[in-house]
């Protein structure tokens, strides 16, 4: 979860190994940019759209900066169990062509294992 209960350098708990912070994360992050595994986007498109959504009202989740960042980038997989931001996400005024996938932690399991989507993992199953 990228807002609440943010994980502090150094909690290596098993929920938060990979979470933005944590130690295995700030490692993995520059490699993965490296690699092309990751791609940065610019803050200010994503605040500007977020800030869109907002004014607009269109938003039921409070994750206005998820949506943004999928319509600007192109991004279409989600990994929530938000209910108010799946709603968002599969709404096809504000995500389409294509649709968004969203695999909350009940499916993870499933998309790790597709060897397809092992490039879009800090950690995938052997």
């Amino acid at each position: 979860e990228l807002a609440g209960n943010r994980p502090q350098p150094g909690d290596e708990s098993a929920g938060n190994r990979w979470q933005p912070g944590s130690v295995n994360f700030r490692k993995w992050l520059p490699a993965a940019i490296r690699l092309g595994r990751v791609t940065q986007w610019d803050d200010r498109e994503v605040d500007d759209a977020a800030r869109d959504l907002i004014k607009d009202r269109v938003c039921r989740s409070d994750d206005p900066h998820v949506i943004a960042l999928a319509r600007a980038s192109g991004a279409r997989l989600l990994y929530t169990n938000e209910p108010k931001l799946e709603a968002d996400f599969k709404n096809p005024h504000l995500i389409s062509k294509p649709r968004g996938k969203i695999y909350p932690n009940e499916g993870c399991q499933e998309f790790l294992n597709d060897r397809r989507n092992r490039n879009l993992c800090a950690r995938a199953a052997a």
